[in-house]
């Protein structure tokens, strides 16, 4: 489940915003707490680090042999930790030789044991299942991939726009066996209340429980949720009134910095989505800073089975990834200088 951190593609200049019902804006306040009054912290730990190895921004699964699977963008590299944070293998490096990376989103075990790790730009390597050696190399018809998770046997489930069409489906799943997209579907850009920002910041990232996927694209007001066949199966507002819609207006000197910054801090985009034990969804979103180095705020939100907010804490650690088995959360540090600083916690 997972978590690149996602990038704001400002080089380009384009958001969605579905609007839907959401409970009294009154139960939505009620749900407010703070870090403290929602959040009971199990044990901090470190992701192990050495010469060879520095976190930067981590994109985190749960391996199924235990402990964690991370892709590292800035990096080039995948690495495989212990459940304490020990380094127990790496591989990739940048550049676009074999085994290398230009920017590394997210890194999966098949359930053959090798490993599948994913660019940006929709190149995909396999490794063996200790990254010691190159299976193979794919190329696909991908571009602006974000996410991979695991569907079945034979398939995963990656997002990343199709052909370089904005208005193609964003969400595909892909035959490992085969190496190639047998289904397509999510199409959330062609409702875009917003082109110009949904181009700027047009990730997509999904959880999968069971049957149901749900997913959740930057720029809009919603999580959806689907089949793994890709049937549309609902669609779940954002009922806080503190997460603040994209409009429609996109500013006339667009090519200045400081405008630029000033007009992309003026809206939230949602982040990422996990599912929960019990069928509640965590849905963190962000806020930018306008400080020219585009500094991001998190926020969390927790909704019900009918999209009912339970929770919602304002400027919180970035949650990285939710065990829905256990309900164990894995934030980074409150405070923490970097991104290997990690703690354990669960909600009270």
């Amino acid at each position: 489940m997972p978590v690149p951190r996602p990038r704001l593609r400002i080089a380009a200049l384009a958001a969605t915003s579905v609007l839907g019902c959401s409970p009294p804006a009154a139960d939505a306040a009620r749900a407010l707490a703070t870090w403290d009054q929602a959040v009971s912290v199990s044990r901090p730990f470190a992701l192990q680090e050495n010469e060879d190895v520095v976190t930067v921004s981590p994109s985190v699964q749960f391996d199924g042999r235990g402990g964690f699977l991370v892709a590292d963008g800035p990096e080039g590299q995948v690495r495989r930790y212990g459940a304490r944070g020990e380094l127990l293998w790496k591989a990739g490096a940048r550049g676009g030789g074999p085994g290398e990376f230009s920017n590394v989103q997210n890194v999966v075990r098949l359930r053959s044991g090798e490993v599948f790790a994913a660019d940006f730009h929709g190149r995909f390597t396999v490794f063996d299942s200790v990254g010691r050696r190159v299976v193979r190399t794919i190329r696909s018809p991908l571009s602006f991939v974000e996410d991979v998770q695991s569907l079945s046997d034979s398939t995963i489930l990656i997002s990343g726009i199709l052909n370089g069409d904005n208005s193609s489906p964003r969400l595909h799943v892909w035959n490992v066996d085969r190496d190639r997209i047998v289904r397509s579907f999510f199409a959330p850009f062609r409702q875009a209340r917003n082109p110009v920002a949904a181009t700027i910041a047009g990730w997509t990232k999904a959880s999968v429980r069971g049957d149901t996927i749900a997913a959740i694209f930057a720029l809009s007001d919603s999580v959806y949720l689907f089949t793994t066949a890709g049937t549309p199966v609902r669609t779940l507002a954002l009922p806080s009134p503190r997460f603040r819609r994209v409009g429609r207006d996109v500013p006339e000197n667009g090519d200045d910095p400081r405008t630029r910054a000033r007009w992309l801090a003026s809206f939230d985009y949602v982040a990422d989505v996990f599912w929960m034990h019990d069928g509640d969804l965590l849905v963190p979103y962000q806020s930018i800073v306008p400080d020219g180095a585009y500094t991001r705020e998190w926020h969390l939100l927790r909704l019900g089975r009918s999209g009912e907010q339970k929770l919602e804490m304002r400027s919180v650690p970035r949650l990285l990834a939710v065990d829905s088995h256990s309900d164990r959360l894995y934030f980074v540090a409150p405070g923490a200088e970097a991104e290997n600083e990690w703690v354990l916690a669960s909600l009270r």
